[in-house]
């Protein structure tokens, strides 16, 4: 449970972007549903998850925001306080109880913005490039969860100074 965004891009003619969104917002409820198993003393309360969800397709330019909302949750909670007893007389307990009422609302709002993005060169360099798998030893017995660069056992080694020097 919790928020949640879905979405699937296609590239179309002319830099238009067609994206399909589905925001997700999901909780856990405070009401349940209570099983009990015969022979066994007691019940279990197992607790149900309330989803709220939207779904919409838009076709977007390169840069262009859109903005999806309507995820609307209202909470209406009251609260009984009184004193034991003479709160529960009919008539007078009126007197000597009371009831809060709370009533919470809100609604979530995502704001997505597209961008069409270039490929990279072919010679470019990234930083995955560099790093491999460990070696089976490497992970059991020193916890690494990278193995050597395979490029610094094949280095050359330091240039002599004689390379260097100026006359």
């Amino acid at each position: 449970f919790g928020v949640g965004l879905k979405f699937t891009p296609t590239v179309l003619g002319g830099g238009r972007i067609n994206l399909r969104v589905s925001p997700e917002v999901s909780e856990v409820s405070r009401e349940g549903i209570g099983i009990s198993a015969s022979g066994f003393n007691g019940a279990a309360v197992l607790p149900l998850i309330t989803t709220r969800r939207a779904s919409t397709t838009v076709q977007l330019y390169d840069g262009q925001s859109f903005a999806i909302g309507g995820l609307i949750k209202n909470n209406l909670v009251t609260t009984l306080k009184g004193l034991p007893v003479l709160g529960e007389v009919p008539i007078l307990g009126a007197l000597f109880r009371s009831a809060d009422y709370q009533q919470d609302r809100s609604e979530l709002v995502f704001v997505v913005t597209v961008h069409l993005v270039k490929p990279l060169p072919p010679d470019y360099s990234l930083p995955t490039d560099k790093v491999s798998a460990p070696s089976r030893s490497e992970f059991m017995l020193g916890g690494q969860l990278q193995g050597r660069n395979p490029e610094a056992a094949a280095a050359p080694a330091a240039p002599s100074a004689r390379q260097f020097d100026v006359k």
